[in-house]
C-alpha cells in the first residue's frame, strides 16, 4: 500500500522547506554584512549613511537572487518527493465484522433516527413512505 501526495503539496512543501532554510542562510549573510560594516568603521571612523543603506539592499537583493537560483537549482536536480508512505505487507488476512443489529435499511434508518432524531426525522418519514 502506497499514499502519495499531490504534485502541487509537494511543491508547496518543498518552497517552504527552502523558504526557511534561506531565512536562516540570509539571517548569517546579515551578521557578516554587520561585521564587514563595524570593521569599517572601525578602520574609517565615518562612513556615509547612504553607504551602509547601499550595501543593505545590495544584500536583500542578493538573498532574492540566491533563492530564485536555489528554487531553479533544487527543481532541476532534485526528483520530486511524493510518496507519503509505503507499506510492503505480505501473508496479510483481513477480516471485517459486522454488527448484525446494524445490517438492513430498517436498521440504519433507525439507528440514525436514535442518534439525532431531529436531525433524521425526515430520513424516516421518508423512508417509511417508500
Amino acid at each position: 500500500m502506497e499514499m502519495s501526495d499531490d504534485p502541487f503539496e509537494v511543491k508547496l512543501r518543498d518552497n517552504f522547506e527552502l523558504l526557511e532554510d534561506e531565512y536562516k542562510e540570509s539571517l548569517k549573510r546579515s551578521k557578516m554584512l554587520e561585521a564587514k560594516v563595524q570593521e569599517l568603521c572601525k578602520q574609517h571612523l565615518l562612513i556615509p549613511s547612504g553607504k551602509v543603506e547601499e550595501l543593505y539592499s545590495a544584500l536583500t537583493k542578493k538573498n532574492a537572487e540566491i533563492y530564485i537560483q536555489r528554487s531553479k537549482q533544487m527543481s532541476k536536480t532534485a526528483p520530486p518527493r511524493t510518496r507519503l508512505f509505503a507499506w510492503l505487507m505480505s501473508g496479510v488476512e483481513i477480516m471485517a465484522l459486522a454488527d448484525p443489529s446494524m445490517h438492513g435499511a430498517d436498521n440504519v434508518v433507525n439507528n440514525m433516527t436514535e442518534i439525532d432524531p431531529e436531525r433524521y426525522a425526515y430520513v424516516k418519514l421518508r423512508y417509511s413512505r417508500t
